[in-house]
């Protein structure tokens, strides 16, 4: 495939994730990043898939070529001049949470000379440290922020895409994006993203202009604050045409389904989940491609929801592209059938 043949495109972030795992394993600048996880979650489903992004100067060329060699379409990638020092750390807990946002060297790390896996007092002493040094060097948020996927690149990376999906990204990048490829009769997805850089009406303003719209349930509680996520999709729902869906994390997804004005549950699969970074981007992925596809917006999610039981089940962004076409069918059926049984006649 060369991108300009890409049917889904993913615009966000390409960066080095490090994680700790709620019971203490370590994975150190394994690839990662929004635009990836979508990408990936997309490529379970089609083999048309391109991303756009920008990644430092000093970006390792062999995961760029194993994202290629995955049959991604990595044309809309570039560089910037600044080198990035500092990993973004991702820390999580049993509960499904996790700290995040929190940037170092993996070097920060060696120097503690820690033996794996973590016990609780060195993952406390370790997450202490993370909180209170001082940055030495940028890091992979700051790199976004300087450098925002444009226009210009995103169509280099797929001139004429079907869909688009838009990962957390500065809001106005964004928005050209989002006007661009609507002038282009694309299908777009827009994941907004909880930085706390942009408001609920600026976020909503942008849902507006889409066609489908998946946030998480910490960034639709911001936009409709004291309403549970049920209640709060169906609010949105007034007022907004687009397809709608909430990530709950761990326990899967919440869809609008408008024909009957129900708010339909599609749980998470229960898999081994050692890393759910990526988790709700590699949904958002399988959701676009599954709804390109021509299922409906239950099929669709169930694509995601198998796309992200991938993502989860190994460290790194490309862990999940492993898995064999018989695997991803048997998990979608194990969706359609027991979680969505009206939907399989």
């Amino acid at each position: 495939m060369t991108d300009t043949d890409a049917h889904i495109l993913t615009t966000g972030g390409v960066i080095r994730d490090s994680v700790i795992t709620a019971d203490g394993r370590v994975s150190l600048e394994q690839m990662g990043g929004n635009a990836v996880y979508s990408a990936v979650g997309a490529r379970l489903w089609s083999d048309r898939v391109a991303l756009a992004g920008n990644v430092a100067a000093n970006y390792p060329d062999a995961l760029l070529d194993q994202l290629r060699a995955a049959g991604i379409g990595c044309d809309g990638i570039d560089r910037a001049p600044e080198e990035v020092s500092e990993t973004e750390w991702f820390l999580n807990n049993a509960d499904g949470s996790r700290v995040d946002l929190l940037y170092a060297p993996s070097q920060v790390f060696q120097a503690f000379g820690f033996a794996e896996p973590l016990d609780a007092e060195d993952r406390a002493r370790f997450l202490s440290r993370l909180k209170t040094r001082t940055p030495e060097g940028l890091g992979f948020g700051a790199l976004r922020q300087l450098y925002p996927v444009s226009v210009d690149q995103a169509l280099r990376a797929a001139p004429g895409p079907r869909i688009v999906h838009l990962a957390p990204e500065n809001l106005s990048a964004q928005a050209d994006l989002i006007a661009a490829f609507r002038a282009r009769g694309a299908i777009l997805s827009l994941d907004p993203g909880s930085s706390g850089a942009q408001s609920p009406h600026e976020i909503e303003t942008l849902a507006g202009q889409v066609d489908i719209f998946l946030p998480s349930q910490k960034e639709l509680a911001a936009m409709r604050p004291g309403l549970s996520p049920a209640a709060a999709l169906k609010d949105l729902g007034r007022t907004s045409s687009a397809v709608l869906a909430v990530k709950i994390g761990a326990e899967g997804a919440l869809l609008l389904d408008r024909d009957t004005d129900r708010i339909v549950h599609v749980p998470a699969l229960e898999v081994d989940a050692p890393d759910p970074v990526g988790a709700g981007d590699a949904f958002c992925g399988g959701f676009a491609a599954g709804y390109l596809a021509g299922r409906d917006v239950r099929h669709a999610a169930a694509c995601g929801t198998v796309s992200a039981s991938f993502a989860v089940g190994g460290f790194g962004a490309l862990h999940a592209l492993t898995a064999t076409p018989d695997e991803i069918a048997l998990r979608h059926r194990a969706i359609v059938f027991n979680t969505l049984p009206e939907f399989s006649r």
